[in-house]
């Protein structure tokens, strides 16, 4: 008996029972907690998304958004903005997963239905522990609507493919649940209303944007440019959970939103608009939610910041869109201003980097180091926004791949930049008559935790966190207003993640150079005899193959001449040395923030609680079994007569140089690989999880030091690890989730699961 005709056995009693709103409260959540793990982002297999309503009435699609053309962009395929009906998606290729005719009975909506196909193959190949996880071939699995769906399974040999892909079957119970569903029409029965707690403040806020006078209207393109990311949150609303976008809409307050669609967001969208904030509706994945928190505060600050502060009326002119270079388009705004706004919210600003919806940010990530960490030059210390005049002459040399006008080669770029470094060595030596001290690194205004980042590198994703995390990095930044703004403009407003291979590779080129300007900065702080010597250390030469994007060891040191005022003891390597300083001297605790416990040499700190003093012991420096864990792990320990401890263990991988594309490997120095541990951070995508119980926890630590081939790391994992193909998987993953939703409720988010190992 087809499952159509045993659905329809069920239909008059379950339409008795089925609240108004079934879709909301019983399918939508089996779609959140066993679904969009994998179908959330850009990177949803077959662009299949699966987080509202609208993604899974678009459908599939064969193509990928990351296939890229050499001279052609992909077509634009923005869930909520490049088509506003399922029609006009059907006539972008995309395909229903729910039924194949619009006329089909209720019984024949089920049989059709891809979704219902796809998670019944799950259910008779996933089912038990041991299930064989096959390779994962996109191109085959996203199967069009119209084909015959056991035919194409047969011929394809996808016998053993099924959802969740390569993960334990839905149970009976929501199989039945979503083919109910669908079988009643896969009706949206949601209702979306805004907390009343939240209107006032949304009004303030649009009030606050769209303000007619010339300074207001800057003021609001500006912030709409660098924020139009951002997941607004009220930290005093009645509902935590509710959070607004920002977008550009043809209708002001009170009518509903019509948003005026470009492509990126510094483009002339070509008709009057209004700056309106919306309401989230999609389920809250990690990798996207990046949280501003709308407090009074915060509102009163950006009014004090742009609109009483001084602007030059000589440089006032009509707001327009002539072009995407912001230190050509924002001159009315002064340059301090900018700098100012970017350094409050500067850990937003860098988690935009590889976050949101580009997901996969391998152009960015490929160009920086696993761990590193940043500190910003102080405003009042930054030549480019103390000199009104700077970007009169700067701005021309500062192209970049999204706005290149007539720079139809890389070789132009490099050219440019080679006249912007030997400008902006000369200013910031002019500026620095007697050098760079530690007092010219911005302190946070003593309160504000983004004056120092770390970032992790985690293959081709990124997370960014408040104060100094895992051991001591090899490499630092000091950050100023052009590297900022560059690499904010190159990577999320100015980047396209349909463009073609040429856009990505130069953006891919021009991020390198950026990297290098942050780390030349920091060297400049360092005593000029010690400058090239740590450059060398950070760098060291390895042979191996791969496209040479630019060669950091040969490049000329442009900032060479410039003086440091700071003098050192020698105690320790200089770079190090340095941040130390600032650590202690300039930032406050406010700052800082606690010490991280976990990633010290044991001798160095004293002694912590048992489970700590245990875990120290495999984050010590160049260990011979960091090498062979995954990019981000999760751990989870198992307390006697108390709550589970939840870690993340990091594997931060050295290269010799990051310039290298198409064979990093070729970069690698796997022997000075090693672990960090982190109690309270959170990683938007999962490698691998581990579970343990208190009692194995010594011996758990004694196995990773005995590593010393992949086979060994095998071994650990078939020991401590949860695997995807063992039934109870789910379990640990919703612990896992749970956890960190209780620790970071407003922040936190689902999960992703593309990476988990097979």
């Amino acid at each position: 008996m087809k499952i159509g005709s045993i659905i329809l056995f069920y239909m008059t009693f379950m339409a008795n029972i089925l609240a108004s709103n079934y879709y909301q409260t019983t399918v939508k959540p089996i779609f959140d907690n066993r679904c969009i793990a994998c179908h959330a982002c850009n990177e949803s297999p077959c662009q299949l998304k699966l987080t509202s309503y609208e993604g899974v009435m678009r459908g599939a699609h064969p193509s990928s958004v990351y296939e890229s053309r050499i001279f052609k962009p992909l077509e634009l395929h923005r869930l909520g903005k490049d088509a506003k009906t399922i029609a006009e998606w059907r006539k972008k290729g995309f395909w229903s997963v729910i039924e194949n005719s619009e006329e089909a009975s209720s019984g024949e909506a089920v049989d059709n239905s891809l979704l219902s196909n796809f998670i019944m193959l799950g259910q008779k190949n996933n089912s038990k522990t041991g299930f064989s996880v096959p390779t994962r071939r996109e191109s085959e699995t996203c199967v069009d609507k119209k084909v015959d769906f056991n035919k194409h399974i047969t011929e394809n040999k996808l016998g053993s493919y099924g959802m969740p892909f390569g993960f334990p079957a839905l149970s009976n119970k929501e199989i039945k649940n979503i083919q109910t569903w669908i079988a009643l029409g896969a009706k949206n029965d949601h209702v979306n209303t805004i907390d009343l707690s939240n209107l006032k403040r949304i009004k303030q806020f649009e009030d606050f944007l769209n303000g007619q006078d010339l300074k207001s209207k800057w003021t609001a393109k500006y912030i709409y440019e660098h924020l139009y990311l951002a997941h607004f949150s009220f930290p005093d609303s009645k509902k935590q959970d509710e959070f607004f976008e920002l977008i550009r809409s043809k209708t002001p307050a009170p009518l509903k939103i019509d948003e005026a669609i470009t492509n990126r967001p510094y483009e002339d969208p070509k008709v009057k608009i209004y700056y309106r904030l919306r309401k989230i509706t999609s389920t809250i994945v990690l990798k996207t939610h990046l949280v501003l928190n709308l407090s009074d505060a915060y509102l009163v600050r950006l009014k004090k910041q742009f609109l009483e502060a001084e602007w030059n009326k000589e440089r006032m002119v009509e707001v327009n869109y002539k072009t995407g270079n912001p230190f050509i388009n924002f001159t009315p705004i002064p340059a301090v201003i900018r700098y100012q706004f970017l350094l409050d919210n500067a850990k937003l600003m860098i988690d935009f980097f590889t976050r949101g919806p580009v997901c996969n940010g391998g152009m960015a990530t490929y160009a920086v180091r696993d761990h590193f960490w940043a500190i910003f030059l102080d405003p009042k210390a930054d030549p480019s926004v103390q000199d009104e005049k700077y970007f009169d002459e700067a701005s021309k040399y500062l192209i970049m791949p999204h706005d290149r006008g007539d720079e139809d080669n890389f070789l132009r770029f490099r050219r440019k930049l080679k006249k912007f470094e030997k400008l902006h060595a000369k200013k910031i030596s002019e500026f620095h008559e007697t050098g760079l001290s530690a007092t010219d690194i911005w302190d946070g205004e003593k309160t504000n935790p983004s004056a120092i980042l770390t970032i992790f590198r985690h293959g081709k994703s990124t997370s960014v966190h408040y104060g100094r995390h895992g051991s001591m990095p090899n490499t630092k930044w000091v950050v100023d207003y052009p590297i900022f703004e560059r690499i904010y403009y190159l990577l999320v407003a100015g980047f396209d993640v349909y463009g073609t291979t040429r856009h990505k590779l130069d953006t891919r080129r021009y991020m390198e150079q950026l990297r290098r300007e942050s780390e030349d900065l920091y060297l400049a702080f360092l005593p000029k005899d010690k400058r090239i010597e740590v450059r060398k250390r950070w760098y060291t030469k390895r042979p191996g193959q791969g496209i040479v994007i630019s060669n950091s060891m040969r490049k000329t040191y442009y900032l060479e001449k410039i003086n440091s005022e700071n003098s050192y003891k020698g105690t320790e390597r200089t770079d190090d040395e340095f941040i130390n300083r600032v650590t202690k001297n300039i930032f406050t605790k406010k700052v800082t923030g606690k010490i991280d416990s976990l990633n010290v040499e044991p001798d160095t700190l004293a002694a912590g609680d048992e489970l700590t003093n245990i875990l120290r012991l495999i984050t010590k420096k160049a260990t011979p079994f960091a090498k062979f864990f995954k990019d981000t792990n999760y751990l989870e320990i198992r307390m006697p007569n108390q709550k589970n401890k939840y870690f993340g263990i990091l594997a931060n991988k050295f290269h010799s140089r990051m310039n290298i594309m198409l064979n990093e490997a070729a970069t690698r120095y796997p022997e000075k690989d090693y672990l960090s541990l982190h109690k309270t951070l959170r990683f938007s995508h999962i490698n691998q999880i581990f579970s343990i119980s208190f009692e194995q926890l010594g011996m758990f630590v004694k196995d990773i030091q005995k590593i010393t081939t992949e086979e060994g790391y095998n071994s650990l994992v078939m020991k401590y690890g949860v695997v995807r193909n063992q039934m109870d998987f789910w379990s640990f993953y919703d612990r896992i989730v749970a956890h960190y939703k209780k620790l970071s409720p407003i922040e936190s988010g689902v999960l992703d699961l593309n990476r988990y190992v097979d």
